[in-house]
């Protein structure tokens, strides 16, 4: 699942997500605009505060994560 429908699904702002995480609101658009994606340490912090529903191959952008 995307970070930006996880968000939406539990009606939750990317300041409040990002206040949750440890890092600003500004970070969390940034990552679910596509414009950057966040390092490992906040991404463990995603994974762990969306109980895995956002996992790191979410971020991939078009990949086949499936295996071969």
């Amino acid at each position: 699942m995307k970070l930006r429908d996880y968000l939406k699904s539990v009606r939750k702002s990317t300041d409040a997500f990002g206040a949750e995480i440890g890092v600003r609101g500004a970070s969390v658009r940034r990552w679910t605009g596509g414009i950057a994606g966040p390092n490992w340490t906040h991404l463990e912090r995603i994974i762990e505060a969306t109980d895995g529903k956002v996992s790191w191959q979410d971020f991939l952008d078009g990949a086949d994560t499936s295996a071969a």
